[in-house]
């Protein structure tokens, strides 16, 4: 198939997927838009007429309140028929006249007597038909309420209905000039005003055509005062008590009376109700023009657009192709010299210089892949592979010479640090200024520059410093006479490394540790002499970091010690020599146990019992943590089964430490599952403790598993508090119930002062974040008192009980303190 067929069936689909696509994007964005601007404008118009007929009403209670309050209405009220009817008559009518004048659409005022005979009456120009206010009236006589207003129609002199609301109340008023500020006032008659809403008529109506929808004014029960279009639905009175009852207020899209509308209502009075009504098809039919008129517009201007270029790449590129295909064939001719003018100053062009300048890059490509292949990108240093391919050289050469050889292993010392507050670009010019000085602090500075195959011929790499990867330096010495002598370029080493580096404008101290292996004395191979040197690195670490250590036989001890440790730790699990022992968690304010913390010990055959800090750390490095994890919640959860029918102890909640690869690494979820599911305990009895190192691994795992964890209604205590630099931000951003103040805080409590002042800080964070508060390592009456002074919450240590097996937990364990 030739390449302009296949431009064209290239073409094709990328203009019809687009037009679909873009037409489907369109046709929903614009029926949405649609439908938003429909509801949002019909919103705004019953807002609009809502408020006009509440303002009204309002208007109208003012009003009434206004009048019944004038003291020539009162006086009409409670004076005697003679000067009633000769004196007050005709100046409340003008009154009333006056008023009525000020505001035109209060046509109708009308004062009965107690027994409801109509006593005065003033209407206004405006023209009403006589309202049937029989039902009003009776509402009013018969006392119901001393206040009465409604929505009633009304009929209109060039035909058609009107709507009036009508108020009245009950006028109770004392003769003040003979009776007694002790008589209760007594019913003189009713006022009544009522008044046109034709303006809100109006209002309605323009709103109900702008939107070609329709508004009813109605009641709970769909009794219709007024309607733009009573014809609109065949049962309006059912159709607007199911748009009323539902208590949708804005506009939304609802089945009523099997037809689908967008209804909304808004709220006038405890009785009055305005409800909106857009029929769907209004809606949809403009968005389906709109979006089909969009679609059109699209697929003219694809085909348009296709046609336009696949003109210009016939012009542009095909052309120009067939002339390269010429010129290609002319190359395997042999004719080198090539006339590239035709194709003009594009990407074509180029390529066919590229043809003459093959050879000369080919060469210069592999060099660079050797760089990269054996030198690190960021500081040129050489890289692991080649430190790997030239160690084995020395390795080799040191063995037939008799020759002794060091490595030195480079951690840079709080290079995290510069990483987190600065940014990584401000690290990575650290490691490169750093690179710069492990080079200038060697013997012989010329070597370093030495390539790869400098060393083919077996030659040692004396001198070499090597980028093993982070912050981690490996540096090669060989002809040592003497082993102090790697000391002094450690020691270099540290000093350089310890100058100032300036970072972002800042002065930045970092360190370095060193650790120190000799061939053959620390290792024979170089599997074991980096190992070695590693060890020593952080040895060094241990020893405050920013100093050197030699490998020496304590450390291969300890490694072989380690191995030894991990070895039986495996043949442990298999022979479950591991058990349980429980301390107390005591109630500061009560004295009793509400709980225990349950710790896995090993009681191996031969040693005794072994305590975990000699094989946690060893657990966790060789995996095996996890089945230790796995073991203590079955065990846990299995005590808790046991205790769940006994007196005293169905309460007791355990806390069970999770470890950092446990949870990184693990599935504590799954475990705690498992575990609860078998015994059939409640998880509310669970507490799972973490430290803040933990958490510093995975935040975004760590969150999701302890959310998922509380779900379930385990308890997440987060331990060794105030220890970490970060611990207030986790209990901003880690689902933490408890808090457990490090014992380092409770140690010195009772002599310094400090320590007091800084517990007392944590229980009030504590108490402001709804977080209970766990002291642990009390072991002196002394620092029981102050901890349940400070209102601490909670607290464990030698002071109640040691650690002890299950079977020596007794009801004696269950109070243990007296009340404070």
């Amino acid at each position: 198939m030739k390449l302009r067929s296949k431009i064209l069936l290239l073409l094709l689909p990328t203009s019809v997927l687009p037009l679909i696509l873009l037409g489907g994007f369109a046709y929903v964005y614009i029926n949405t838009h649609s439908y938003r601007a429909t509801t949002s404008q019909m919103d705004t118009a019953m807002e609009q007429v809502a408020g006009n007929l509440k303002s009204q009403i309002d208007s109208t209670k003012g009003n009434i309140e206004l009048l019944s309050a004038s003291e020539l209405f009162r006086r009409y009220m409670t004076a005697d028929d003679l000067t009633r009817y000769q004196l007050i008559h005709r100046p409340l009518i003008n009154q009333f006249r006056d008023y009525q004048h000020a505001n035109k659409d209060i046509y109708d005022i009308r004062i009965f007597l107690p027994n409801g005979d109509e006593d005065l009456k003033v209407l206004s120009g405006i023209e009403r038909s006589d309202h049937d206010r029989a039902g009003f009236l009776k509402r009013l006589f018969d006392g119901e309420l001393e206040t009465l207003g409604e929505l009633s129609k009304a009929g209109l002199p060039e035909g058609g209905v009107g709507l009036d609301y009508v108020m009245a109340k009950m006028i109770k008023l004392r003769k003040t000039d003979s009776e007694s500020l002790s008589v209760k006032p007594s019913p003189r008659g009713y006022f009544l005003i009522a008044f046109a809403l034709d303006k809100v008529v109006e209002s309605m109506t323009d709103a109900a055509k702008g939107q070609k929808g329709v508004f009813y004014l109605t009641n709970q029960t769909g009794e219709v005062f007024y309607s733009t279009d009573e014809k609109f639905f065949d049962n309006s009175k059912m159709a607007l008590q199911s748009i009323v009852s539902q208590r949708v207020s804005s506009i939304r899209l609802q089945d009523v009376n099997n037809q689908s509308v967008y209804a909304g209502f808004k709220r006038i009075t405890d009785k009055v109700f305005l409800v909106g009504i857009v029929p769907q098809a209004v809606v949809e039919s403009t968005a389906k023009e709109l979006g089909g008129y969009f679609i059109w517009i699209v697929f003219i201007a694809v085909i348009c657009a296709t046609l336009i270029i696949f003109q210009q790449v016939n012009a542009l590129l095909i052309n120009p192709i067939n002339h390269l295909r010429r010129m290609v064939a002319r190359f395997k001719e042999g004719h080198l010299e090539q006339d590239v003018k035709l194709l003009g100053n594009d990407e074509l062009s180029e390529l066919a210089n590229d043809f003459r300048e093959m050879s000369g890059s080919l060469a210069k490509s592999t060099e660079k892949v050797n760089a990269l292949a054996y030198y690190d990108t960021l500081t040129g240093l050489p890289n692991r592979e080649t430190f790997n391919i030239c160690l084995d050289k020395s390795l080799k050469s040191c063995e037939r010479s008799n020759k002794v050889l060091a490595l030195l292993f480079i951690d840079l010392d709080n290079f995290k640090y510069v990483n987190d507050v600065f940014g990584h670009q401000a690290g990575d010019d650290l490691l490169k200024e750093a690179a710069r000085r492990l080079e200038s602090s060697l013997r012989n500075a010329d070597v370093l520059s030495r390539q790869l195959e400098d060393f083919e011929d077996g030659s040692e790499a004396s001198g070499m410093v090597v980028r093993l990867g982070g912050d981690e330096f490996t540096v090669l010495l060989t002809d040592l006479r003497q082993a102090h002598q790697a000391s002094l370029v450690a020691q270099r080493i540290i000093d350089v490394i310890s100058a100032p580096f300036m970072v972002m404008n800042r002065e930045v101290n970092v360190g370095a540790s060193v650790g120190i292996a000799m061939y053959p004395v620390d290792g024979k191979n170089s599997e074991n002499l980096v190992k070695s040197a590693d060890l020593a690195m952080y040895e060094a670490k241990q020893k405050g970091k920013n100093n050197y250590q030699f490998f020496t036989k304590a450390l291969n001890s300890a490694v072989a010690r380690r191995i030894e440790i991990e070895g039986e730790l495996r043949k442990a699990l298999k022979l479950n020599q591991f058990y349980l022992e429980y301390q107390p968690k005591v109630d500061l304010r009560s004295g009793k146990v509400t709980g225990v913390e349950a710790l896995i010990r090993w009681r191996h055959p031969e040693k005794g019992v072994i305590p975990p800090i000699q094989f946690i750390p060893v657990a966790e490095d060789c995996g095996l943590i996890n089945e230790l994890g796995r073991y203590t919640l079955m065990e846990a959860c299995h005590q808790l089964r046991s205790w769940a029918n006994i007196p005293y102890f169905s309460d007791l909640t355990v806390a069970v430490n999770i470890s950092g690869q446990h949870l990184a690494l693990g599935d504590p979820l799954k475990d705690l599952q498992d575990a609860v599911s078998q015994y059939q305990i409640n998880p509310e009895k669970i507490e799972i403790e973490i430290t803040e190192s933990i958490l510093l691994k995975d935040e975004d795992r760590s969150i999701e598993i302890l959310k998922a964890l509380r779900k379930l209604g385990i308890k997440i205590a987060l331990d060794d508090f105030g220890t970490g630099y970060s611990s207030l931000a986790y209990l901003r951003k880690f689902p933490i119930d408890v808090i457990k103040i490090d014992r380092g805080f409770v140690l010195e409590m009772e002599q310094d002062e400090q320590s007091v002042f800084i517990v007392k800080a944590i229980v009030d964070l504590a108490r402001a974040m709804s977080l209970k508060v766990v002291v642990e390592g009390l072991e002196t009456s002394g620092q029981v008192q102050v901890v349940q002074r400070l209102g601490c919450d909670l607290g464990h240590g030698y002071f109640f009980s040691r650690p002890v097996k299950q079977s020596e937990v007794s009801i004696n364990f269950l109070e243990v303190l007296p009340k404070p």
